[in-house]
């Protein structure tokens, strides 16, 4: 009926905005309440027409999605935690300094709770609810008292803490942020932390401003340098979205009665040469002493800046920098705060300019207010370790810290003392753990796929055995891999599956992209570490039945995503081309079990046009097959391509790899033609293919036998692009080997040819050249190890 059908619509909308734990994903405080107000009122409309019974069903039978009316009443507690000690919402994202009770008694009166603090009834409750309902509540407080709410409180999939002394409207209370950026309402605030106390924002999260992206201001204050965290050459870190995103971690979290801890670290600067890590550990005695490490380390070297937001008007009376690097707030009423770097790393403390946060419920109200900076530049590291202190009155309690780890390392465990009174109190941080590559990449990998872009940086995509995440890693031109990263967590972690048939492809801004197979879903999969948000984006391509096996992936002349790969089901080869809505897919050959192993290239003979050409496998003939969009000589025409076969075998084995090699040929549509290395099963023999004549007729021959040429990788070098390169496993020997040769086309005749042992393994082998080497990716399953080696 259309009442359920809108229900289910509402439902999937709430699981949309809202986390499992009630935190809204566009991380802004007045969003998360507006969408609670009108699922209450949606809620009680199913209640009056007896309808309610969906709101209370468990939609998976007790997996992780959680009831409608549990995450409702998420929603109405995370809300309620994140207001300010004096009961206005904080400036956290799209959000401003004001009131909003409205929310808590029509919550209580639909959830069947008295949970929150109910408020004066307003109008449009008398209209909801009836006279009866209401009167009894018409002597709540306009603005009611908060209520317990504890000292610590943590979203775990928003990835907001909240941190508090007390109940009382003088509390001090710390909001720090390790989640999703949240959309176009969210903002740029990794790591970053607002402290409220004494009735007003101490460090202050620079709030909403006017709704227009070009507006500079509005740059501003969602940017990364705005807020109080770390950026990395004044950039904003790429956005990360969703609450299992694997681009940030919380390390651990720890909270007692009388004090929190929490460490996270965030991969934002992925998409920067050196592949820059950032961590921040916070520890809050739960009153009013804070102390904050921040760590980042890097391949090649940046600028690295942690910013403090303190008030700029003449009640707070700022201070600059003091001769120990300290600065604080001076208001003669009390409810001031010290920040102190005890640590900067050779850096300088700066006050800069004066600029603004924004307070006030006006789209254009500008506060004034300093941004406080410890500036550390041109370098791969950096630690930064500063005390912070909360205080009532005007005079500066004696709480000081002091370093006990002499040299810290960002790598390394760091203590720090802080003292109150002559009192000690001794901090332990544990570095944060990462995994770091070798200089062979070393890893527990098995599919890989490996790829040089134009300056020299290797890039490398892996799924791993251990934790069955898909990774990618960077080794910069310096021969130093940089951190690993996640692209895909695993689809279950207890059902079996794996990512598997990684091909890697580059645009020609040299941003990576890999298409992949989806081994729990049977799906055919895309990431990409996109140019606009600047961190790695997933999609499904394909996923009608068990589809996306082989895939082959490069980009076109216009730089767009296009993918060949086998659809099981059918036994069709299929390609995925992006437009601007979204994959276009089109069926290549249908023709019998045709698809596997796909090697897709784009035709050089017409470099202006995207025109492409693909081999590929005829499982049901024994054929390997080449084919080339348009009407190109004398072979076959369908679907707008033209085919040919490589070669007729008893039973093809796959491993197909397609190159081009320079014929000398006068005729400019001749001047390139086809070759293809292949694994022939009914000899078990690495077979190599080409094309003998300008009318596509290929001769075969055979280049290594007795159980070699699995996995073979071809391509052609010299600048007659006539020296043929083969890469392929020799499994009788678990070995990666190498042949070359020279092709003379002219007389159809194959000379010089070597044969070269390389390293152990040879399995998932794929090849990567740059101007100055030869990388290969060897899997050797005697060791479980996967290695990058070079040429």
């Amino acid at each position: 009926t259309w009442e359920s059908t809108g229900r289910t619509l509402l439902f999937n909308c709430m699981r949309g905005q809202l986390y499992n734990d009630g935190s809204h994903v566009e991380q802004s405080p007045v969003y998360t309440a507006g969408v609670a107000e009108d699922l209450v009122e949606a809620r009680l409309l199913d209640q009056i027409n007896g309808d309610d019974a969906r709101w209370m069903v468990d939609p998976d039978g007790g997996g992780p999605m959680k009831k409608p009316a549990t995450i409702l009443s998420n929603a109405v507690t995370s809300y309620l935690q994140l207001l300010s000690p004096d009961g206005n919402r904080p400036a956290i994202g799209d959000t401003y300094r004001s009131t909003g009770f409205t929310l808590f008694l029509k919550a209580n009166l639909v959830q069947g709770t008295t949970m929150w603090p109910a408020a004066k009834p307003r109008l449009r409750d008398l209209f909801l609810f009836g006279p009866d309902i209401i009167a009894p509540q018409l002597s709540n407080p306009v603005n009611p008292p908060l209520g317990t709410r504890g000292k610590t409180f943590a979203m775990t999939d928003g990835g907001l803490w909240v941190m508090r002394s007390d109940d009382s409207t003088s509390a001090r209370q710390l909001i720090f942020d390790a989640g999703p950026k949240g959309g176009i309402h969210g903002h740029f605030d990794l790591l970053n932390f607002e402290l409220f106390g004494y009735g007003r924002p101490l460090i202050h999260d620079p709030g909403a401003y006017i709704y227009d992206p070009d507006h500079p201001d509005r740059q501003y204050v969602v940017s990364t340098r705005a807020h109080n965290t770390l950026n990395i050459d004044g950039a904003n870190t790429g956005e990360l979205e969703g609450s299992t995103n694997p681009g940030f971690i919380v390390h651990s979290y720890t909270a007692t009665n009388s004090a929190a801890m929490i460490t996270a670290s965030h991969y934002g600067y992925g998409y920067m040469p050196g592949s820059p890590v950032v961590t921040r550990s916070l520890w809050y005695n739960l009153d009013g002493t804070i102390l904050i490490v921040d760590r980042v380390t890097s391949v090649t070297p940046h600028n690295y800046q942690i910013s403090f937001n303190l008030a700029g008007d003449s009640a707070a009376n700022t201070t600059g920098v003091q001769g120990d690097n300290s600065f604080r707030t001076r208001f003669a009423s009390g409810g001031n705060v010290k920040v102190a770097p005890i640590f900067i790393d050779g850096g300088t403390v700066a006050r800069n300019a004066l600029t603004f946060v924004t307070n006030a419920a006006d789209g254009d109200f500008k506060d004034d207010a300093y941004r406080f900076t410890v500036t550390k530049n041109n370098s791969t590291t950096a630690v930064f370790v500063t005390l912070i202190t909360a205080y009532n009155g005007t005079t500066v309690p004696n709480i000081t810290a002091s370093m006990l780890t002499g040299s810290p390392s960002p790598t390394g465990t760091i203590q720090v003392r802080v003292t109150t009174n002559g009192s000690n109190t001794d901090l332990t941080f544990p570095a944060p753990t990462f995994t770091t590559l070798n200089s062979n990449a070393q890893s527990a990998g098995t599919y890989n796929d490996v790829a040089y872009d134009s300056t020299g940086r290797l890039h490398h995509v892996w799924s791993d055995r251990n934790d069955r995440k898909l990774k990618y890693a960077v080794r910069e031109t310096n021969g130093t891999w940089g951190a690993v990263q996640t692209i895909a967590n695993p689809v279950s972690v207890s059902l079996p599956g794996e990512y598997q048939f990684l091909s890697l492809a580059l645009d020609n801004a040299g941003r990576p992209a890999v298409a992949y197979f989806d081994g729990w879903d049977g799906d055919l999969e895309f990431s990409m570490l996109d140019a606009f948000t600047n961190s790695w984006q997933s999609q499904t391509v394909d996923a009608m039945q068990s589809v996306g096996l082989y895939p082959s992936l490069a980009f076109s002349r216009n730089n767009a995503p296009v993918i060949t790969y086998y659809h099981r089901t059918k036994g069709d080869l299929r390609m995925a081309a992006a437009q601007a809505g979204g994959f276009e897919i089109t069926t290549l050959d249908s023709a019998g079990d045709v698809g596997r192993f796909s090697s897709l290239l784009l035709d050089p003979t017409r470099p202006s046009a995207t025109k492409w050409a693909v081999a590929y496998e005829d499982t049901t003939n024994g054929r390997i097959k080449y084919a080339v969009q348009g009407n190109i000589g004398p072979g076959t025409k369908a679907n707008g391509y033209t085919y040919y076969i490589a070669d007729d075998l008893t039973i093809s084995g796959g491993y197909i790899s397609l190159a081009f090699f320079k014929s000398g040929s006068t005729d400019p549509a001749r001047a390139f033609l086809p070759a293809v290395s292949y694994y022939d099963a009914s000899t078990t023999s690495l077979k190599f293919a080409y094309a003998a004549d300008p009318n596509y007729n290929f001769s075969a021959t055979t280049i290594a036998n007795k159980k070699q040429g699995l996995y073979s990788r071809l391509f052609f070098s010299t600048a007659a692009l006539n020296r043929i390169n083969i890469f392929y496993y020799d499994r009788n020997n678990n070995l990666a080997k190498r042949y070359t040769g020279t092709l003379n086309w002219s007389n159809s005749t194959i000379t010089n040819s070597v044969y070269t042992t390389l390293a152990a393994g040879g399995r998932e082998l794929h090849v990567a050249r740059s101007s100055t080497e030869t990388a290969y990716t060897s899997l050797n399953e005697s060791a479980g190890t996967l290695r990058v080696e070079f040429v």
